[in-house]
């Protein structure tokens, strides 16, 4: 997983031949009656395509051991009269994001097209043989697209971008008579590599395993996560769980433990946010998938700087973690005290003492990094929050450094580290009794979002206090008025909890994981009833393969912003954890 969207456009077609010429139609057009949903237990996408006369079935592997992704087309008619088909696979790459520099070629050895620029080479081809081919220039005569539209591939063997034309290129598959009763079938496999060798050989050995081999092995990979402690007993979203475990599995990086927040580019969150990422490894490791959260939690030692802090956000990429982190704006303290809170939780969790000892020098230096940010009266220096607005004094930042030098001094004692532990059990102690002083407004009755400048506003994340630090029980009657003063500031027609009242990003709506959270006070207060629809509620506003968004529309309901997010699928698991103890 790196950060560039490589694979801009890869789409597939299908031309049916008739006396006065032929008739071609995208797989992506509106010619198609399109119905998708995912295998059961698994990250196996399975569509159906439906139009003139025709019915294509079409399965998406991405393999869990091999940079190979596979796609199995079977085209069948429901009309009885033949005709000829042939089904074509355009690829129009970005290699790196950029068009300049690259180039594709044909290996005739191999069967495939070979696409590159510098050290990034897909290969391109099917399982059964191609009927022909062309490597072509976007924009120009020879663009494999238009020449797609019109049926005929030119068997053109070499291309090289020109000016500001990159170059692109198809494969087509003769499938022959078509009719009711008959199916034709066709594996189509893009393979990634370092170079040209790796690319080809890794494409070659998926040819050898098989579409069926790698379509058994994805579901058996993607059934023994989902299934190891996803489906609780009593939990009310069981499916909508299962995929947000399954989803959030897709967003760890195997090779480096990052955890970006989202593959949309629009808006850009493809970045490795630390906060965002802690809450996925807690959800995580709460329904015992640990793996992935010791990795996570391994790539921040890697990413940790030379004070001790994590900064903003982060490329995935092992070359880009540390000193080269992604585009940021600002020191955020939470940051670097979520991940220590959640690496203490991680221990208490599985009891590893060989993680302990690999993630001391992390706990070590970010405890003494937050210990600088306290003054000597218990106020955290002013930072940007979570939400990541202006640098001020907030709720959430300082609930974060109280909760991060606990847990730091739990682990500092038990390693018979006196002195350190005592400090910064001190400094935990002064931000606390700072925290509960001045952010709770007694004339308001609820926890203000910001102290230094003041900000009276009641926020969602005052709710961190209780859920997942723990500082105050959700019980405890400061909590309550505060969970029930933002639920007296959210009126919104599509239902749901937003940020805060003021807030006016995308004009200001209602949050997944906003939602969820007021969920999780609601069932760690005992307040089931109150709870349960607000799950429901978020369980309703996933897209139809189960991808929950970062907002929804406060009138029509709609999805905004980044699908699926991270933070929103792990916040779902989390609530629904929650709800089902109290059942």
């Amino acid at each position: 997983m790196g950060y560039a969207e490589q694979l801009k456009d890869v789409s597939a077609g299908l031309f049916i031949s008739s006396p006065r010429g032929g008739t071609f139609r995208w797989l992506d057009s509106v010619h198609w009656d399109v119905s998708q949903k995912y295998r059961v237990h698994s990250n196996v996408i399975e569509t159906e395509y439906r139009g003139n006369g025709l019915e294509i079935s079409r399965y998406a592997v991405m393999d869990p051991q091999l940079d190979v992704f596979v796609t199995f087309f079977r085209v069948s008619a429901q009309r009885a009269a033949a005709r000829d088909a042939r089904l074509l696979v355009f690829q129009n790459p970005e290699l790196d994001e950029t068009k300049w520099g690259d180039a594709t070629f044909y290996d005739p050895m191999h069967d495939l097209i070979v696409q590159y620029r510098r050290s990034t080479y897909f290969a391109f081809g099917g399982v059964e043989k191609s009927s022909a081919h062309q490597c072509g220039i976007e924009s120009s005569k020879s663009d494999a697209r238009v020449d797609c539209e019109d049926g005929g591939l030119n068997n053109s063997n070499a291309a090289l971008h020109i000016g500001r034309n990159g170059v692109n290129s198809a494969v087509a598959f003769h499938l022959g008579d078509v009719s009711r009763g008959r199916s034709r079938s066709i594996s189509y496999i893009v393979a990634a590599g370092e170079d040209r060798e790796r690319a080809v050989a890794l494409l070659e050995t998926a040819r050898s395993i098989g579409m069926q081999n790698l379509l058994a092995r994805s579901v058996s990979h993607w059934r023994s996560l989902a299934q190891k402690r996803g489906r609780k007993a009593g939990n009310p979203a069981n499916d909508l769980v299962e995929r947000s475990i399954l989803t959030l599995m897709q967003l760890c990086d195997r090779e480096t433990g990052g955890i970006i927040a989202s593959p949309s580019t629009d808006p850009d969150y493809r970045y490795v946010w630390p906060r965002d990422a802690f809450y996925v490894a807690l959800a995580l490791d709460r329904s015992g998938h640990h793996v992935q959260p010791e990795r996570f939690y391994l790539w921040c030692r890697e990413a940790q700087d030379r004070t001790g802090a994590l900064h903003q956000r982060y490329y995935s990429s092992p070359e880009l973690i540390g000193p080269a982190w992604g585009p940021a704006w600002g020191e955020e303290v939470d940051e670097t005290a979520s991940v220590l809170w959640g690496m203490v939780e991680h221990l208490r969790l599985t009891k590893d003492r060989g993680f302990l000892s690999e993630v001391w020098p992390f706990i070590r230096e970010a405890a003494w990094y937050l210990t600088s940010s306290v003054d000597q009266m218990g106020r955290v220096r002013p930072t940007m929050n979570l939400w990541e607005e202006e640098p001020s004094r907030h709720v959430y930042s300082t609930t974060t450094v109280v909760a991060g030098l606990g847990a730091a001094s739990k682990v500092a004692s038990e390693l018979s580290y006196t002195k350190e532990a005592r400090r910064w059990n001190r400094v935990s102690e002064l931000a606390k009794k700072r925290l509960l002083e001045e952010f709770w407004d007694e004339s308001q009755g609820h926890f203000v979002r910001t102290a230094e400048p003041r900000d009276g506003q009641v926020d969602i994340s005052s709710l961190a206090i209780s859920f997942p630090f723990g500082i105050i029980p959700d019980r405890d009657p400061r909590m309550v008025k505060t969970a029930r003063a933002l639920t007296e500031s959210f009126h919104f027609r599509a239902g749901g909890i937003g940020r805060f009242p003021s807030d006016t990003n995308y004009g200001g709506n209602p949050w997944i994981l906003c939602t969820c959270w007021m969920a999780i006070h609601h069932s760690n207060a005992g307040n089931i009833a109150a709870a349960r629809p607000l799950l429901d509620w978020c369980a309703n506003h996933a897209t139809g393969l189960g991808m929950l968004p970062e907002q929804v529309d406060n009138a029509d309901g709609s999805v905004l912003s980044a699908v699926p997010l991270a933070w929103s699928h792990a916040m779902f698991i989390l609530a629904s954890q929650a709800l089902a103890r109290d059942r």
